[in-house]
Order: C-alpha cells, then structure tokens, then sequence
C-alpha cells in the first residue's frame, strides 16, 4: 500500500466536490472558518470552484469538470491533501473518466465520507493507495473543533499515533 506523505506547515490542502457542492449561506461560512483556521494551523488553502456550485439534482457540476477539478489537485505537486466539500448521490459517475494512473503516481490523502465511499474505496481497494473515511472540510468550520477532527489531522500530520473511541 503507498501511504501519502504526511502534512507539514506550509502545506496546501485542496478542496473539491466530487459529488455535491454548498451553496447555503450558513455552509458558506462554515466553510470561511474552515478555510481561516486551517490557515491559522499553517496550512494554504485551494477550494476548486466546484466547492461552491450544485445543480438541482445535487451535483457540484457535470462529471467531466468534477474529474478534471479533482485530478487538478492530485496532480498539483503542491497539494498534500484533498478533502471532499460534501457528500451526495452522484460520484459514481466520475470513475469511468479519471485518471487512475494520475492517482497512483501521486498518492495524496483524500479524506471525505458519504457519497466519497465511491472514490475512498477504489483508490484504496484498487489502486493501493491510502485515504481516509473522516470528516468532510465543512467539519474544520465548526467551533470549537470535534476531538475526532482535530485528531484526524494530528494523524496526518504524523503528530498522533492512537485514539480512543469518542
């Protein structure tokens, strides 16, 4: 199995929708104080701009663009981490068109859950590379932080080795 490297300060994380986007105004700000406080960690911050879109049957935006938006931020040398915006119905219709080979050879942490099971699960089961079944970004908006989103990033930061159930 190809582990990501772990998170370090100066860091990018990115950020898409895989399945669906917010476009609620209370999602919104959570997601800004998502964004701030992971800043205030150390971390760059990129959101693909399907983040903010979702169409009436709850896709982000048509699979083709989703793809292209989420291999953007595996192939981005600079992006350690990808996170899911949020869940929904409708990721299955990105395996066909990715880029599998992209994934393999640039094994980034991508943690959601919900929907993103379809992607976790066949990056993990298939092409051998970690991922994690955690929170999505909007849990990074919450004040103050759940202990199982602030110990989520201490794993992969490498700064925690052992949980307890919560």
């Amino acid at each position: 199995m190809k582990f990501p490297r772990h998170l370090s300060k100066g860091d990018t994380i990115g950020v898409t929708g895989p399945s669906a986007g917010v476009t609620e105004a209370t999602d919104r700000a959570r997601f800004r104080n998502a964004r701030a406080r992971l800043e205030e960690r150390g971390y760059c911050v990129v959101e693909t701009p399907d983040t903010y879109t979702c169409d009436e049957q709850g896709r982000s935006a048509p699979a083709e663009q989703r793809v292209e938006e989420f291999d953007s931020l595996i192939e981005d040398p600079s992006v350690a981490a990808v996170y899911a915006a949020s869940g929904g119905d409708y990721e299955f219709e990105m395996l066909p068109l990715m880029d599998w080979d992209a994934v393999e050879s640039n094994p980034k942490w991508f943690q959601g859950y919900s929907d993103n099971t379809t992607l976790l699960f066949k990056i993990t089961a298939e092409h051998d590379v970690a991922t994690v079944y955690g929170g999505n970004y909007g849990d990074f908006g919450m004040e103050p932080w759940h202990p199982s989103v602030e110990q989520g990033l201490e794993f992969l930061e490498c700064t925690r080795a052992s949980q307890r159930s919560f």
